[in-house]
């Protein structure tokens, strides 16, 4: 069938050539039948993607030293970020919040609790850690219960 791009065809494409929505987009909350192991092993497997591209680029002979530079600059912030989240999520469960899930962006730190609501003071203890870990200001915390 002719016609604009992205109109349907009489045959579906392959799986693997069709776009996905996740394609482009940041991971998303984990569903409850996923749970939070599901979701870090998720999160693991798209940085562990991200910095084998960060590599190649990296490697390539033919990437300009800006690029090269910038590839580094990028991997040094997805260490730091899981480092930050580890920190976070080690802390909660010190604080005694079993299972956390915490996501670390420039300007952007979401933390997943394991709970059907939050008190005041516990969402005051989550947001005093990640706020101290983070050095980001309360406005770019969101803090979300899960059961």
């Amino acid at each position: 069938t002719t016609g604009a791009p992205g109109a349907a065809d009489a045959s579906p494409a392959p799986a693997a050539a069709r776009p996905t929505a996740t394609a482009t987009a940041q991971p998303t909350l984990p569903p409850v039948s996923d749970g939070f192991d599901g979701y870090r092993a998720r999160l693991s497997a798209t940085r562990e993607t991200a910095a084998t591209l960060l590599d190649q680029v990296i490697g390539n002979g033919a990437s300009g030293a800006a690029l090269v530079s910038e590839a580094l600059q990028q991997k040094a912030e997805l260490a730091r970020a899981s480092e930050i989240e580890m920190t976070v999520e080690t802390l909660l469960s010190a604080r005694g919040f079993s299972e956390a899930l915490c996501t670390v962006r420039r300007g952007s730190v979401n933390v997943v609790v394991r709970s059907d609501a939050l008190t005041q003071q516990q969402a005051a203890q989550i947001l005093d850690i990640v706020m101290a870990e983070t050095g980001e200001p309360a406005g770019n915390v969101r803090i979300i219960p899960a059961r």
